[in-house]
């Protein structure tokens, strides 16, 4: 899986590896993917997985990602969303509920 930039807070990302010590935390949210495996959300939650060596738990959105490029967004812009600017997009199209991921 390929996150889409790198971490740029340790002290977050420290947080997470001892939260998975035991698995993926209840309540934390999925890691979003789409094309070959690219994360759209999430950098810190998969760094924090492969260094707690535990599988990460991901959602494909690759359906929703088509209907964001049929509307009119360009993959290229898409991967370099925030996950707020993210939220908006998937609200546009009708998926508040993966939006939810991203707030």
């Amino acid at each position: 899986m390929i996150a889409k930039h790198a971490v740029n807070d340790t002290a977050k990302l420290q947080a997470m590896v001892v939260a998975m010590a035991d698995g993926w935390p209840k309540g934390m949210p999925p890691i979003l993917v789409a094309g070959e495996h690219e994360a759209l959300t999430g950098t810190h939650r998969l760094a924090a997985a492969m260094l707690a060596g535990i599988e990460p738990v991901v959602l494909d959105v690759q359906d929703t990602v088509d209907s964001l490029i049929e509307a009119g967004y360009d993959w290229s812009e898409l991967i370099c969303m925030d996950d707020s600017q993210l939220a908006t997009a998937f609200r546009r199209v009708g998926r508040s509920d993966l939006a939810a991921y991203c707030d």
